[in-house]
């Protein structure tokens, strides 16, 4: 690893375990000086991964201090797939698959809900295309949309459940809702990762209003 990136990742892990520590605090720990310190948590705020507030103290200037963003924490590896998979597992054991089924389109319809976009008007065409783009996008370019012979076409080229989709694949099932909960109309999946395509794909028949 690039020297320059092996410090920013000593800086960032030190903050994971200790948050709300000052440049004195790092230059300390890592034998460094209190200018380069604050080069290195420049460029890490730059890239949003740490964030930094002042402390009133009751003499002399604030005490700045310096924290890991929500960003720079989801830059630490989680467990999140393990819990999912065995939450998953747990449910159909219990239950059975169309409880699961239920429990992931009551999900999709939530989070369409706490949104706001259930309170679209079901005219508003592009507002619910452009929501969705930022609900499925997750910060990232894997989504593209174009519309083709009277259908809205989605293509998602990286799988967010990639880690769980193939023990449990009724996990593609919550797209699917959420792309029907957001755009008010009826989802058909015409491609899927897990079966050996190179992406997964929906369509939506269009009215011929949506389409112009």
């Amino acid at each position: 690893m690039d020297p320059m990136q092996s410090t920013r990742q000593d800086i960032l892990s030190y903050l994971q375990r200790y948050p709300g520590v000052s440049v004195g605090d790092l230059a300390s720990h890592l034998g460094m000086s209190p200018g380069t310190i604050r080069h290195h948590l420049s460029v890490l705020e730059r890239a949003g991964l740490v964030a930094h507030k002042a402390i009133r103290q009751e003499i002399g200037r604030p005490r700045m201090v310096y924290s890991l963003s929500e960003r720079g924490e989801e830059s630490f590896p989680k467990q999140y797939d393990r819990l999912s998979a065995a939450l998953l597992t747990e449910i159909k054991a219990q239950y059975g698959d169309e409880v699961l089924a239920e429990l992931i389109r009551g999900a999709a319809r939530r989070l369409t809900k706490a949104m706001g976009i259930a309170d679209l008007p079901a005219g508003a065409y592009e507002a619910r295309l452009r929501s969705l783009m930022q609900l499925m996008n997750r910060g990232g370019d894997s989504l593209e949309w174009s519309i083709e012979n009277g259908r809205l076409l989605i293509r998602q080229h990286t799988c967010p459940y990639q880690a769980v989709a193939g023990q449990h694949p009724e996990v593609c099932q919550f797209d699917r809702e959420l792309i029907g909960c957001v755009m008010g109309q009826p989802v058909r999946q015409i491609a899927s990762r897990i079966q050996g395509d190179s992406h997964c794909a929906y369509e939506i028949e269009l009215a011929r209003r949506q389409q112009e």
